[in-house]
């Protein structure tokens, strides 16, 4: 279990929120709210990519993964070798093809550079880059920021599956303003607001 207990963080000043508490079990927790109010960066602070003004977040051991909310990859390589590129071991490498194609990649879709790939395309790559790298690194923690950015009903259900069969082990915190999305993960949908300071600090 990830546990955070009064985690602050505040922007020129300006409070952003304060959360008394907060318990990520194992599984998905499905996190709703406005563009801007501060979804994203809960997140990357509870991965350690930002720091808390205030606060006590335990249970977060190994290497977090994080699916960013833009695909980030790196123009110069393949779609696969974009998958692959944190790969250490060759069965890593198997199971980013495998992976690709069980996303309706073909051999073809693979070998094209990101300028090439649509934006669903490349957010399937991102999803397996982050898969592949859970797969070889042991975690509590992982952060995946609006996942199904681009993908078709058909396609969400094939990348819902992947990431309920390679992260259900970790806490998961996935942002996201569609409840469709709650739904294929499955776990609980909690309201960022209902996170805030019951004492109107936010």
């Amino acid at each position: 279990m990830v546990l955070l207990e009064n985690v602050k963080k505040s922007f020129s000043g300006k409070l952003l929120f304060s959360i008394p508490q907060l318990s990520l079990d194992r599984g998905f927790t499905c996190l709703s709210g406005a563009s801007g109010c501060g979804k994203t960066t809960l997140g990357r602070i509870i991965c350690g990519l930002e720091k808390p003004d205030t606060g006590i977040i335990s249970g977060v051991d190994g290497s977090s993964v994080v699916l960013f909310q833009e695909s980030r990859l790196l123009p110069s390589l393949s779609a696969y070798d974009n998958a692959a590129v944190i790969c250490r071991t060759d069965e890593s490498k198997r199971l980013s093809r495998e992976l690709l194609t069980r996303l309706f990649f073909t051999e073809d879709d693979m070998k094209k550079l990101p300028s090439e790939l649509s934006g669903g395309m490349a957010r399937r790559v991102s999803i397996v880059r982050a898969l592949v790298f859970a797969s070889e690194n042991k975690g509590t923690f992982a952060l995946l920021d609006e996942p199904f950015t681009g993908l078709d009903p058909e396609t969400r259900k094939a990348a819902s599956d992947l990431i309920k069969e390679h992260l259900s082990e970790r806490a998961v915190l996935v942002i996201s303003h569609d409840e469709e999305e709650h739904e294929l993960l499955g776990g609980k949908t909690i309201a960022f607001s209902s996170l805030f300071d019951p004492n109107g600090q936010i």
